[in-house]
């Protein structure tokens, strides 16, 4: 999961346009970016590994019965 998340902030991050530069000339812009950036990434992470494992549990479950 922790892997899924940098990889896809890395990705978005690119995608939009969010550079070091705007980092430097306009920090609190560039903060409130990456934070909501961030939140969007935990929400798609979190929904992957849940609904996998969620799944996963189904299944055991199911063999069991």
């Amino acid at each position: 999961a922790e892997d899924m998340f940098f990889r896809l902030v890395e990705q978005m991050v690119e995608r939009e346009g969010i550079t070091e530069k705007h980092k430097a000339e306009q920090p609190m812009e560039w903060v409130s970016k990456m934070n909501a950036l961030r939140e969007a990434t935990t929400g798609i992470v979190n929904a992957k590994v849940i609904f996998v494992q969620t799944e996963s549990n189904m299944k055991a479950i199911k063999a069991r019965l």
